[in-house]
């Protein structure tokens, strides 16, 4: 048997005994630096998801209120503008089914969202409706939809956008 073998491992056990508690308190620390460092991650993670929702305020009445004079030029430019006031639009093409568009912002007025009249008779008879989704601003659902919907994503049968669409 090798004597300096059993000296080195002997003296390792007795600086182990000596230290040992320094060293369980380091490793103590560690664990807890780590735990600390995920629980300002998971913050720091909730806190972006919390910034996406769409809180919003209601700029109308703050101008009408705070700036009178602002709020009356910019109505009379939305009066002005072609389409200003409306939020649903029939797109015609001939010889192509006419399509849909329902143009919103995300804002706190859940009338732009209600699906009623023209709107809702539109949706009824739509063949595909597209819809745009918050969560295609959070990349990893974003990658995990377009895996899971590949057929509604992408093109399957070789062809690309450009294919599809003509010179005009």
């Amino acid at each position: 048997m090798n004597p300096f073998a059993t000296r080195s491992k002997s003296a390792f056990i007795a600086l182990a005994d000596r230290h040992g508690e320094r060293l369980l308190a380091a490793a103590a620390g560690l664990m807890a630096l780590f735990f600390i460092s995920f629980l300002w991650v998971l913050a720091q993670a909730v806190s972006a998801q919390a910034g996406m929702a769409c809180g919003g305020s209601d700029l109308v009445a703050r101008y009408q209120s705070e700036e009178p004079e602002t709020y009356a030029r910019l109505a009379a430019e939305a009066a002005a503008e072609v389409n200003g006031g409306h939020v649903f639009w029939r797109l015609e093409k001939d010889g192509v089914q006419p399509s849909y568009l329902l143009g919103t912002m995300h804002m706190s007025d859940v009338r732009i969202a209600r699906l009623e009249g023209a709107r809702l008779a539109a949706f009824n008879a739509a063949d595909t409706v597209i819809v745009e989704s918050v969560e295609a601003l959070i990349e990893e659902k974003a990658a995990a939809a377009m895996l899971q919907y590949r057929n509604l994503t992408l093109y399957t049968d070789g062809t690309t956008l450009a294919d599809r669409l003509d010179a005009r």
